[in-house]
This record gives C-alpha cells, structure tokens and sequence, in this order.
C-alpha cells in the first residue's frame, strides 16, 4: 500500500510557526529547477528566504525531494535542488514523481495545492502561467489558473508574462471565480515585467490592510476560490521592463513570421529583471499573511506556565518562589511587587543553594534540555523532589534530550494533558519494545473511552481504577493527567508500590460566567 507521501511540515521553523499560527510565506521551487541555471538560482533562492525573515514572516519552500513532499527545507536541502537536470513539477505530475522517488520542483499550481493542504494562506511567486496567445484555438491554458480557481490561498505575484494573451487570462480568470486585486492605486493588470498593461482588473487597492481584510472576509465566507494579489515592479525598474517588453515584441513578430506558437515560446537572459520581479514581490507578501490577523480587542492578564502554576499554589498557602527571566516589554521592566519573586535566570547554578530547601521543584519545559539536565543533577544532589510540566505536546522531545530514553525515573510528579501524554507515549515508543509501547497506547486509549462514554458515576470510578497505569509512564511518585471538562486523573504511587488511581471531578461552572481558562487543564 503507497501511503505517507505528504510529509508536512519538515523544518522545526515551519513547524512551530503552523502551530503558533505566526505568518508563514509559501514559496515554489521551479523557479529554481527551471526559472534559473545554477549557481544563480541557489543564490536568488536564498535571497528570497532571506527578504520574508526580514518582513518577520517564516519562509517555506515547497519541493519534492527523494519522493516526498517537503514544505519547508534546510539550505542543504536546497542545494540539491539547485543542482542542474533536476525537472519541474506540475500538479498532474506529483503523483509519478511521488512514487518515483524524484527529486522535482514544484510549479505554482503544484505549489499552491501543497500550501492548503498544509493550512498555508499565502504564496508568493513572480509570475503565474496564463493563457497562451492563440490559446482559443490550441486550448494551451496554465494549470496555474484552473488550481487558483478552486484552491482557497492568496497568490502574490507580477501578473502574468506579457509574452502570454493577459486579456485572455483575465477572462478565464472571471470564469473560474478568482479574485483579481491589482495592489497599486490604479487597475491596470501588470505584465511580469511590464508594471501596467492596458489590461483592468475588477478591482484595485494600495492598502496593505484592506487586502488583508479581504482575504479574511473570503475565508470567513468560505469561498473555495483563490485570490490573485498583482503587484507592479517598482517605478524605479521601468526602463529595464520596457527593454524587456521591447524583446518580447520582437521575438513575438519573429514567431508569426515562422508560424511558432505555443509552448514553444521562451524567454532568456532576464534574470537581472526576474530577481526584481521576485524581490519585490516577496517584499509585500508577509505584510498579508493573515494567519494571525483579525479585528479584535486585545485584553492583558497574567498568565504563563510557571506563573499559573505559582499562583495556584500560593492560593492553597504554600510557599512558592518563582524563578524565570525578566522580558524587555513594558510589564518586564516594571517592579510587579507580587508576593512570588521573580529573578533574571543567568544560570541554574546560580540558584542550586536555594534547592536544598525546597521540598519540590516545580518546572515546566519551555527550559532548554540543558537548562532541565542541569536542574535534575542538581536536584539529585539535594534530594529535592522534581514535578515537570511539559506544556505543550511539541516541547516532549526535549524531556527526552535531557533525561535519556526513560525520562520518568528521574522525575517524581509529571502532569501533562492527554494530548502531551499521548506525544509522550510516541516518543517514548521509539525507544522501548512493540510490546510496551502497545501497552501505553492502549492505556490512553482506555482512559479516553472510559471519559467520553461513562457518567460519572460509581461505575465510571470502578473502571478507572481497574486501568493499570504502565511501567514506562510511571514516575516516581505521581502522574496528573488533566482531562479538559471531565476533570483530573491521579495516579499515585502506593506504599506496596503499586499505582492507584483517584479521579477529581471538574467543578461545574457557567461557561457565561468564565472569564479565562488559562491554567485550568486542557485535553
């Protein structure tokens, strides 16, 4: 059976960005295997990852490399698909490049489809395909046109080459229902290298934000269509287009002398003009990512990790000191005057003398790996007890960078949710036999059946406790597992050393009365 082809995503960059949902910029990668001759096309490839991380967005190249998608590439990666013989890829090639295990560069219409299965808003590129001139008669349309068409993503480009029939492709553009926005305060459709063409697009605008709006509103629709965002090049790069337009002119008169038409119209020596092209364009794309854009109300509170945990407990009277660093916004260089302490951490040795009277260090892992292998050495020497919140399902690798491949042993209190818990139990089945790793995933599976089909009631007690919490999740001392709207399972160690369990119901609370649930013990 053929099966995990798409492998989304591959950097931790592009990763962490999906999961946060910070701005993330799709770019195609047949630009580098077609567009230019190597080294030239590494080198504008780079330079373009560079120009979004200037604009503070995250750059994903989309390609397909040894017969796998890829959305996102180390510079390595790059480099080969930089190198020369490597094909481009179209949408109706993927599946063959999939199974041959080739190594191909993604077209716009490829390219645009792999971003929305990735959950990408935005793709920026210097020119879509369009249709060609005579294509009335030949039928030679892009694909790039028929993806935008039903492909619901933002494609930010220079319009479409003038050597095509722009008229044409505006036409088949309307007919498939896409949103053309020409960004400049005229309508004129800009020509790739042409800044404007006598050509109008339905709509016109140079505010940054209202197309941003616009992407949104089409979203909240739910409009299974794709918006073509034209950009100009800048006035300052008039006269190289005009140079360009001029040869094109003269090649296309050259073409209708020699009845040469179709596909086999080319362009070269225009690299200088492609890189503006692609530049500029890049330039305004993160500007637009909306992945974190919508009209809202901002409200500050107190809140964090480490902070949650804090206050939870000086509200059950326990006396707690909260150690992290100090931010650079305004509330970090503000005296709190809050009953916890607050220090820069500089260093965990620093604090090592306070651990021997601590009965419990509590910490979570947003702390690098070395930062929790330093604690837990020291914590071993002054036989002071460690609870490790994990925090987040992405941050579980680290546990394992610092603790080795049985991280529990070493720790007396773990709390994750069952998401984290599950994350965990994956990790931890790269390390340990089929069988015990079968163990631990029958044992979350257990405790979500057990959750979403049983009241609570004396028989839903009497099933949890017959779970028998595995040897490769057991702590030293506790397992917390927070379980969202159905509440908190302990499972603690006994004096027989067995694990019991004890399940704390969630207090019932008006959901119209919640102010926040920041803390309370998500899924």
């Amino acid at each position: 059976m053929i099966k995990n082809f798409l492998t989304v995503p591959t950097t931790k960059k592009v990763q962490n960005a999906l999961f946060e949902r910070k701005p993330i910029v799709a770019l195609e990668s047949a630009l580098i295997t077609n567009g230019l001759e190597y080294p030239i096309n590494l080198e504008v490839a780079l330079k373009l990852q560079e120009i979004i991380r200037n604009n503070g967005a995250i750059p994903a190249t989309i390609t397909i490399l040894d017969g796998k998608i890829r959305v996102g590439i180390e510079n390595k990666e790059l480099e080969r698909i930089a190198e020369p013989n490597n094909q481009k890829c179209s949408l109706r090639d993927l599946a063959n490049f999939l199974v041959q295990k080739k190594i191909g560069g993604t077209t716009v219409a490829a390219t645009m489809w792999i971003a929305h299965q990735a959950g990408i808003k935005v793709f920026s590129t210097g020119g879509i395909g369009g249709v060609h001139r005579g294509g009335e008669k030949s039928l030679d349309i892009s694909a790039d046109l028929v993806e935008i068409g039903r492909c619901p993503i933002a494609v930010v480009c220079a319009g479409v080459k003038s050597i095509l029939d722009i008229g044409r492709t505006l036409e088949f553009l309307e007919t498939q229902g896409v949103n053309v926005l020409v960004f400049d305060k005229k309508p004129n459709f800009p020509g790739f290298f042409i800044p404007q063409t006598e050509f109008l697009a339905p709509h016109c605008t140079d505010s940054i934000e209202e197309i941003s709006d616009i992407i949104v509103c089409s979203q909240q629709l739910g409009l299974q269509k794709g918006i073509l965002i034209a950009c100009p090049i800048p006035v300052e790069d008039k006269s190289k287009s005009e140079l360009v337009q001029h040869s094109i002119n003269q090649a296309l008169n050259e073409a209708n002398s020699k009845n040469i038409f179709g596909n086999k119209f080319c362009i070269g020596a225009s690299i200088v003009d492609l890189e503006v092209l692609q530049k500029e364009n890049f330039k305004n794309s993160p500007k637009v990512d909306i992945s974190s854009y919508l009209p809202s109300n901002i409200v500050q509170r107190a809140g964090g990790v480490a902070r949650n945990h804090a206050e939870a407990l000086a509200r059950l009277g326990i006396d707690i000191v909260l150690f992290s660093a100090f931010g650079t916004d305004l509330n970090g260089k503000t005296d709190f005057g809050a009953n916890f302490l607050l220090k820069k951490l500089e260093g965990v040795d620093k604090i090592s003398n306070l651990f021997k009277s601590a009965d419990f260090l509590l910490i979570d892992a947003n702390l690098t790996s070395e930062a929790i292998k330093r604690i837990n050495y020291w914590a071993n020497n002054t036989n002071t007890k460690i609870w490790l919140e994990p925090t987040n399902s992405l941050k579980i690798p680290k546990i394992f960078d610092a603790l080795g491949d049985w991280p529990l042993t070493k720790i007396d209190v773990f709390s994750p949710n069952l998401n984290e818990l599950r994350s965990f139990s994956e990790n931890l089945s790269q390390r340990i036999g089929k069988s015990e790793a079968k163990e631990c995933k029958d044992f979350i599976t257990n405790i979500e059946e057990h959750l979403l089909n049983s009241t609570i009631d004396f028989n839903f007690h009497q099933n949890i406790s017959n779970i028998k919490l595995p040897q490769p999740l057991q702590p030293k001392q506790h397992l917390l597992i927070t379980c969202d709207r159905f509440g908190v399972l302990l499972f603690s160690r006994s004096n027989s050393n067995e694990f019991k369990v004890e399940y704390l119901d969630a207090p019932k609370i008006c959901s119209e009365k919640l102010i926040s649930v920041s803390g309370a013990g998500d899924w």
